[in-house]
């Protein structure tokens, strides 16, 4: 499954009130909506569930509460996790609020193991053969 667990510009509730979660309380927000509350319950659960596999797209990894639900979710049940993204698993590191204190302290998830793509999509998917094999590899339990 793909979850949208924000919601996205094109979501609307009734007619004119756009159905995207941003800035402060999420939780909140997402609590208050029938569908975004399913779609994250969902997302739990299918973590949870046999022979999953994550992979991530798109995902800047600075929502704590999604963060959390992969990170609890990895804990319950060790599923693989590729990850793509342009910076890599150095993301993860840039991101982190202790970066540049005296002591640098990882968020859960910089723990959890991940098989990383640096490359773009647009570059997978118009003539990178070997990031291209490695994620149909994943994805399809090569």
């Amino acid at each position: 499954p793909i979850y949208k667990l924000h919601g996205s510009v094109n979501w609307y509730e009734g007619e004119e009130n756009p159905l995207m979660v941003i800035g402060e309380n999420k939780l909140k927000t997402i609590s208050d909506q029938l569908v975004l509350r399913h779609n994250n319950g969902a997302f739990f659960e299918n973590l949870i569930r046999p022979d999953t596999k994550l992979m991530i797209i798109g995902y800047g990894f600075r929502d704590d509460h999604i963060n959390q639900f992969i990170t609890n979710a990895h804990n319950i049940k060790n599923f693989p996790i590729f990850m793509i993204h342009p910076e890599g698993k150095k993301h993860l590191k840039n991101i982190n609020k202790t970066l540049n204190n005296p002591i640098y302290v990882q968020n859960p998830i910089e723990q959890l193991p991940m098989i990383t793509c640096v490359r773009r999509l647009s570059e997978i998917f118009s003539g990178d053969e070997i990031e291209f094999n490695r994620i149909d590899d994943f994805l399809s339990n090569k």
